[in-house]
């Protein structure tokens, strides 16, 4: 379907003034079926009309006429054929129409009336250079989404131009339970609590549901120690001396234990100490002394159950 049309010869088409002989060759079967979908039904259709009427009426009424033979006369089926075919033909000069007109696929005059007829059409044109429109280009299906990272129960979709991102870890992330670890942890319920004093930070728990065997459970936290130095002799003796100078050390402290459990419970306490002072230097003749420190996001894991709990406050330690 080649050869231009104009605006005019379009609208004459469509109003159904021009016979199929009477535009170009490329316009001649939606000539024909626009005709066909205009045209009146024949007599030799209609003869029956009053008749099945009739016939409707009393099988509505539940009257005594017989309607089987007439609805199974040979004429009154081609009658019916003409109509499905009819029906047929013109829905699908409609869909095709439409669909053409949607794609933008027809030829200039026929595009813009069909857009004058159908203002929907005219919403969102086919972009020249998206998907389904000529010469445009076309994602490969195999470049689909990958699968994305779940966070607040949504997927978020990557896509070939923008990998995805990686998630940062905080300093302190609690273990992963095992599937067999995640369906006791189902039945165990953890609670836990910590106490600060001399430098040290207890950490109490009690579980409950863990059966009759005993369990693992571990205690660690984020530590900020502060040491000074002081002179050997003062440290040796235990005297509090100001230091000349201090440091900072940074670090994760660590303490577990297997616990007995009586009754389907089981209780016990962890003790965590402040990082060493390894990374201190001290003038010669001074020692490093442990002054205070600070330890933050306890996290306590049953490692056999795989229940764990989560302290989310600070504890402040002097010596």
């Amino acid at each position: 379907m080649n050869e231009e049309l104009d605006e005019r010869a379009a609208d004459r088409l469509l109003a159904g003034e021009l016979a199929p002989d009477e535009v170009a060759a490329g316009y001649r079967q939606v000539a024909t079926l626009l005709s066909a979908a205009r045209a009146e039904p024949a007599a030799a259709e209609l003869s029956r009309q009053a008749d099945t009427v009739r016939a409707m009426a009393a099988a509505r009424r539940g009257g005594g006429e017989d309607i089987g033979a007439s609805a199974a006369s040979w004429p009154m089926r081609l009658a019916r054929r003409r109509s499905m075919r009819l029906g047929v033909l013109a829905a699908a000069t409609t869909l095709s129409f439409t669909g053409l007109a949607a794609a933008g696929l027809l030829p200039g005059p026929l595009q813009s009336i069909a857009t004058r007829v159908v203002p929907s059409l005219g919403d969102s044109p086919p972009d020249s250079e998206g998907q389904g429109a000529p010469g445009g280009s076309q994602e490969d299906p195999s470049n689909g989404p990958g699968p994305g990272s779940e966070e607040g129960g949504e997927a978020v979709p990557t896509s070939p131009s923008r990998p995805a991102e990686a998630k940062e870890s905080g300093p302190q992330q609690a273990p992963q339970a095992s599937p067999g670890q995640a369906k006791q942890a189902a039945k165990a319920i953890l609670r836990a609590e910590a106490t600060a004093s001399g430098g040290r930070l207890v950490v109490s728990f009690q579980e409950t549901g863990v059966g009759a065997d005993a369990v693992t459970v571990t205690a660690r936290a984020d530590a900020t120690a502060t040491y000074g130095c002081v002179s050997q002799d003062s440290k040796k003796d235990g005297k509090k001396e100001n230091p000349s100078k201090e440091g900072r050390v940074d670090g994760v402290s660590e303490a577990g234990s297997r616990f007995a459990a009586l009754n389907g419970d089981s209780r016990g306490a962890l003790t965590l100490t402040a990082p060493g002072p390894a990374s201190v230097s001290c003038p010669s003749g001074e020692a490093p002394q442990l002054l205070r420190v600070l330890y933050s996001r306890v996290v306590v894991l049953d490692t056999t159950t795989g229940a764990s709990t989560t302290i989310n406050r600070t504890f402040p330690a002097g010596a």
